[in-house]
């Protein structure tokens, strides 16, 4: 196979099932991620009267990020459009 083939692919590629499962697999999972960090810092802000920037405020951003990368990476995964 030409590397030209590998590279840039073929316009039906778009199209196929497989390629838009997999894509929407990526949205929700990016969706996922964003909401779960920037819901817990907007959460942790309000609940702690603007205490979002202490040390307390990053921990518990860092820690929402991490978690929901698991769960979108775990969403990515299982998908029926990877397997």
């Amino acid at each position: 196979m030409p590397i030209r083939n590998i590279a840039i692919g073929h316009p039906q590629e778009a199209t196929h099932p497989d390629a838009l499962k997999a894509a929407l697999a990526e949205f929700i999972s990016t969706l996922i991620f964003v909401f779960a960090g920037e819901g817990s810092g907007m959460a942790f802000n309000k609940l702690t009267n603007n205490g979002a920037t202490t040390p307390a405020g990053l921990v518990a951003a860092s820690l929402a990020h991490g978690f929901g990368l698991f769960v979108a990476v775990s969403v990515g995964a299982t998908s029926p459009a990877v397997m």
